[in-house]
């Protein structure tokens, strides 16, 4: 029996009458509800319409359909119930004005996306960052980081880490499914990992190293599975709408300083070329 097993058996106990009622459900991480995982939700609310039902989510970092999250229940939920009130969190206290900046401008081309002013209310630091470094330049940029400053080192497929964990052997190590294992004599605070391990977490200083190209690239241009858009309620038609997100979640895990590596001069890629385009421009 695995977690989709439970969802069903526990639909069939509300439909049966035997589900527990409840006053009060609140969903944290609404971005990332399966339709499966929504129609629970519903016949929970319907043993006792009348219910707080509370939910929180960002549609920009719905980055789950792998897994069966459908990001259209978020962004069309006011549309599909009634007596919903929204209310807009636009204050980012992580992430310098600069980071926000950058990340909003990047994700808001997709505009079948919920529009949002997002801005930054993070005072820690006075200045940011944001620069292109090739693979042999990360280095040299983190030596110039002080020792307590927090690394944090990401990367799109599991099969770059041990790449970039090669340039970096004295810090860190292999572990037996071949995942970066920070070595016990490393003191600095960094870590490395994909990106959506990173979810939810943060650092001052984010390196995101784009793959070599050739069959990985960033956006992935790998097309789901025809299985994975029946779980959708409605497919997306914005291209690499969900890729677009993921380098959104990248950007926004920093709290000062963002860099972009490419392991080559030209890491083909079309996000590369509009973050820099977006850069140039703005003057980040």
């Amino acid at each position: 029996m695995d977690f989709n097993d439970m969802i069903i058996d526990a639909i069939k106990k509300y439909q049966a009458g035997t589900g527990r009622s409840y006053d009060y459900i609140i969903v944290d991480e609404f971005q990332d509800t399966s339709n499966l995982a929504l129609r629970l939700l519903d016949q929970v609310f319907a043993d006792n319409p009348q219910a707080s039902f509370l939910s929180v989510g960002d549609d920009w970092q719905s980055i789950y359909g792998f897994n069966g999250s459908d990001v259209m229940i978020l962004s069309d939920y006011a549309d599909r119930y009634q007596g919903v009130s929204l209310q807009p969190l636009n204050a980012n206290f992580r992430s310098h004005p600069k980071v926000v900046e950058l990340g909003k401008q990047f994700i808001s081309k997709n505009k079948s996306q919920i529009q949002k002013d997002v801005r930054s209310g993070c005072e820690s630091f006075d200045s940011s960052d944001v620069g292109f470094l090739t693979l042999a330049g990360l280095r040299a940029k983190i030596e110039t980081i002080p020792a307590k400053e927090s690394i944090l080192i990401l990367y799109r497929y599991n099969e770059d880490g041990p790449i970039i964990a090669s340039e970096f052997l004295d810090m860190f190590e292999l572990d037996r499914s071949r995942k970066p294992l920070k070595r016990l004599k490393c003191p600095r605070p960094i870590s490395m990992m994909t990106i959506h391990a990173s979810k939810g977490l943060e650092a001052q200083h984010v390196f995101i190293v784009f793959p070599e190209g050739g069959r990985r690239k960033f956006p992935s241009e790998m097309e789901d599975h025809f299985v994975f858009e029946m779980l959708k309620s409605k497919a997306e038609t914005y291209p690499f709408a969900e890729e677009r997100r993921l380098m959104y979640v990248a950007i926004t895990r920093a709290r000062q300083n963002v860099y972009f590596v490419s392991p080559s001069d030209d890491p083909n890629s079309i996000f590369w070329d509009e973050l820099k385009e977006l850069v140039e421009l703005n003057g980040f």
